[in-house]
């Protein structure tokens, strides 16, 4: 499979940049666009959907019961939104903007894959 062949909406605007949007637990590639529109109303949009189903909700990775991380799955959504996001810089380059469970994402993928 392909990195860009993961669920995502690209959405082609006049800047030469993009914002890349990743959702909160149980959303989809939809639901930060409005945001994005107004957070940089003339940048491309880049949003792609997280990979992990918990109870019929998508997220980009796992929780236990209680809350906590699951660390192999972060680490995991990690490597998958670094894979992806190498083969979108080659077709769109961004900057990030996340939102609960998408943050997060951001983040452990800046950590663990700074370039």
């Amino acid at each position: 499979m392909s990195a860009l062949s993961r669920p995502h909406l690209w959405i082609v605007k006049s800047a030469k940049t993009t914002t890349l949007l990743l959702h909160g637990t149980g959303a989809d590639e939809h639901d930060l666009i409005p945001l994005g529109e107004r957070l940089t109303p003339n940048s491309n949009l880049l949003s792609p959907r997280g990979l992990v189903n918990e109870n019929g909700m998508n997220r980009f990775f796992q929780r236990t019961p209680s809350g906590e991380f699951v660390e192999a799955s972060v680490i995991q959504a990690a490597s998958e939104m670094a894979e992806f996001l190498d083969a979108a810089s080659d077709e769109y380059g961004f900057v990030a903007c996340g939102f609960s469970n998408g943050a997060n994402t951001a983040l452990a993928t800046l950590i663990r894959h700074p370039g």
